[in-house]
């Protein structure tokens, strides 16, 4: 680990199938990465900070149902020859269940 690195919890650089909560819609979308303690992953759409948000992690033993508030919303560069969403986005994970299939 970086020494220089001052994050509360290793990050577990993971794409995973991610569904998010928002006004009864689901919207689809893959993490980036993991932590204990919250998810970095691409969105469509500009969240503001200090917004509630419910998501749910598919994992191959289950589901990881999640609810947090959003730590930071910015633009996102496509990548070079392929399709990027427009925002990555920070959130917190404050409560979980892990729901078994």
């Amino acid at each position: 680990m970086n020494t220089t690195d001052l994050r509360k919890a290793q990050r577990f650089d993971l794409s995973l199938p991610i569904e998010l909560a928002t006004d009864g819609a689901g919207k689809s979308s893959v993490t980036k990465n993991l932590s204990s303690c919250g998810v970095l992953f691409t969105s469509d759409a500009h969240m503001p900070p200090g917004e509630p948000i419910q998501y749910s992690i598919s994992l191959p033993t289950g589901l990881l149902i999640c609810v947090g508030k959003v730590i930071r919303s910015e633009k996102h560069a496509p990548k070079v020859g392929g399709k990027s969403k427009g925002f990555r986005v920070a959130a917190t994970m404050e409560r979980y269940e892990f729901v078994r299939p």
